[in-house]
């Protein structure tokens, strides 16, 4: 800018005075902050008029004194999205928050679902002031009405331990399951034990699906290598971050399907013994659709010793996938649409005070414009 502004009109500015020409600018296009924050009660009137059945709530303070309210909160969760999440996708649901940067500072708080073809769904995003157990509990309030949990046996959730969540979901949804984001746990055990073979043991114990099998032979091997690494993986509670410890409904994944390493043996009622080139065994049940491996059970895709079974048996895999991943499924949830809007001079005025924009809360500090780094990355 500083170079194509020297070319063509031969004037030379400060970077300040480019920031300035900027921030004017911005307003001149996009108006004043004060102004968008005024509009929000009519923009979220044009949201529920445009899309009907949609959740569209929007929290404001007012303190003594004060003329008009203050933004606090908005939560929006779109009727096409919570429609197609009941209708088409599992019962799994990722949780996270993260930073809005801007003169005002928020944190953006996200449900994220999966699709039958194992892709994220997206459900609901909220704006709080800050990510504490007060927001979080808010935000699953309203999502949990939504959603209709009424009974949350069979919801897992997914998070990285943020503040105040775990304790949130402890109380209001109590027969639900938790898990852990591995990669976030990788990052908190690489700070103090750095090595590729503390990173390939734990994932091995993080995705293998039989207690007594790989998940104990892999804490084993930990423990062979370093006592320390071993007693930090132990103090984590396996429940929420091992294969080997979900319940049979409580994940959804996909398996590549490679069963002609296998040969499967023929014991009748509907028994295979299953047995692969490393000497390894496994009874299948096809009526069942169970396997000794825990894969069929966990997933709702055959694993590569029931897919074994069942080319022999002359029977189509795909007639033993669990529903939830059949294309009715898929096109219930994209099934849904979301409908547009119009552009401010069309939405509905509402008769409500004009909200004002939340107080500036300076950091302590020199704000920071890098990204944090881990413990193994350097800044380039």
């Amino acid at each position: 800018m500083s170079q194509q502004l020297r070319t063509d009109t031969n004037v030379d500015a400060s970077i300040w005075q480019y920031y300035r020409a900027r921030t004017r600018a911005k307003k001149l296009i996009q108006g004043s902050i004060k102004d968008l924050y005024s509009k929000l009660w009519e923009y979220c009137a044009e949201v529920r008029r445009m899309n009907p059945g949609s959740s569209v709530i929007l929290k404001c303070s007012l303190e003594d004194g004060d003329a008009n309210p203050k933004f606090m909160r908005l939560y929006i969760c779109l009727h096409a999205l919570k429609k197609g999440w009941k209708e088409g996708c599992g019962s799994i649901i990722g949780l996270d928050g993260c930073f809005i940067k801007g003169y005002h500072t928020r944190q953006l708080l996200t449900a994220i679902g999966v699709d039958p073809n194992n892709q994220m769904y997206p459900i609901t995003y909220a704006l709080v002031e800050s990510e504490c157990r007060d927001s979080w509990e808010w935000f699953l309030e309203l999502l949990g009405q939504d959603l209709e949990i009424n009974n949350s046996y069979g919801i897992v959730w997914i998070m990285d331990k943020q503040k105040g969540l775990i304790n949130a979901i402890a109380q209001m949804f109590p027969n639900s399951e938790h898990r852990f984001c591995v990669r976030h746990m990788y990052n908190n055990f690489k700070s103090e034990h750095k090595s590729l073979l503390f990173k390939q043991i734990l994932w091995v114990a993080a995705k293998c699906t039989i207690e007594q099998g790989k998940c104990a032979q892999a804490k084993e091997n930990m423990r062979s290598e370093s006592v320390a690494a071993y007693e930090w993986l132990v103090e984590k509670d396996p429940v929420h971050w091992s294969r080997a410890y979900l319940k049979d409904t409580a994940v959804v994944e996909r398996l590549k399907l490679e069963s002609n390493i296998c040969h499967p043996k023929y014991n009748g009622n509907f028994h295979y013994q299953v047995s692969d080139p490393g000497d390894d065994q496994h009874i299948v049940d096809i009526d069942k659709k169970t396997c000794a491996c825990n894969r069929w059970q966990l997933t709702g895709i055959p694993c590569i010793y029931g897919i074994s079974a069942l080319l022999s048996s002359n029977r189509d895999p795909i007639d033993y996938l669990h529903n939830k991943y059949k294309k009715e499924n898929f096109i219930k949830a994209y099934a849904p649409v979301i409908y547009g809007i119009n552009g401010p001079m069309m939405w509905p005025k509402t008769n409500d005070k004009p909200l004002e924009c939340p107080l500036f809360k300076k950091q302590k500090g020199r704000p920071k414009k890098a990204r944090a780094l881990q413990a193994d990355e350097v800044r380039v």
